[in-house]
């Protein structure tokens, strides 16, 4: 299912109804203005592409096929995956969290866009951009699969100094 991009008076704003597409397993529903949505029962669901809504509650199907999620520039302020650990891109920047987001188990994850997001990946490592003091082994994650971390919204980039970690 695609709608998005939503032109001024055509935007969705209530997603009762989706629990009952069974077979559904792609949802694109960018720049609209939903504020709660409840996929637990869209147990085919792999990519739920949520970008630029007025999300505050959001429940995910349980299980390994959802491998991407994509829920920047919503309102979210917390976010359990630990019972999605099959995602593998995950876009979680522009969101107002109250606390950090644990990925310790979730070693699928090969993207991760988090900007200004604090997450946690165990005794691993602790990534949190607003952390003057930000040090992050790598190497301490070799047991997930990440080829990249975004932090480009993270205000360590919008510094005038020059960044060390380059």
């Amino acid at each position: 299912f695609d709608y998005g991009d939503g032109e001024p008076g055509q935007y969705v704003t209530d997603t009762t109804g989706i629990e009952l597409l069974n077979n559904l397993e792609f949802l694109r529903l960018h720049d609209n203005n939903i504020t709660s949505i409840d996929l637990s029962n869209n147990r085919k669901l792999e990519i739920a592409d949520l970008p630029g809504n007025n999300i505050t509650d959001i429940k995910l199907p349980e299980g390994r096929r959802l491998w991407g999620l994509k829920l920047n520039g919503n309102w979210l302020q917390s976010l359990d995956l630990s019972r999605n650990l099959g995602v593998e891109v995950l876009f979680i920047d522009s969101n107002p969290f109250s606390s950090y987001i644990d990925l310790t188990n979730n070693f699928s994850l090969r993207n991760l866009y988090s900007g200004d997001v604090p997450v946690y990946f165990g005794n691993k490592a602790y990534v949190d951009p607003d952390d003057e003091l930000v040090k992050v082994d790598l190497s301490n994650l070799l047991d997930y699969n990440i080829s990249f971390i975004s932090l480009l919204e993270s205000p360590f980039y919008e510094s005038d100094e020059e960044d060390p970690y380059v």
